[in-house]
């Protein structure tokens, strides 16, 4: 389900899996793969070469850059931004408002500015 506000600049290279939704205000540029089952909530942005694993959920307002590698059931809440090749493994829990610079490993849950993980 893709709402009709939703900007999907090159559709051609996106790909959305089964059950998946794109919520209104979303911007999402080109080649990016997002699984079955990913929920992308108002006004977030996906950029470049990202690849977002099924059963996901990003929250509202979420920035996320290029080359960004999301795991199998992660959850961003919103604000948060995640910066360039930055990789999410399965799992990972992004804190509202959070700025996430580095890697966050499997399980974990990373907030603050810049985010730390636990």
């Amino acid at each position: 389900l893709i709402h009709p506000t939703a900007i999907i600049m090159n559709k051609k290279n996106v790909s959305v899996g089964y059950g998946s939704i794109i919520s209104a205000g979303c911007v999402l540029t080109t080649d990016i793969n997002i699984g079955d089952n990913v929920l992308v909530n108002l006004n977030t942005t996906i950029g470049h070469d990202c690849h977002i694993a099924r059963m996901s959920s990003i929250m509202c307002g979420v920035n996320i850059a290029g080359g960004v590698q999301m795991g199998e059931g992660c959850f961003v809440g919103s604000g948060a931004n995640i910066l360039n090749q930055i990789k999410l493994e399965e799992n990972v829990k992004i804190g509202a408002g959070a700025v996430v610079t580095t890697d966050v490993p499997a399980g974990k849950t990373a907030k603050g500015v810049p985010a730390n993980w636990l």
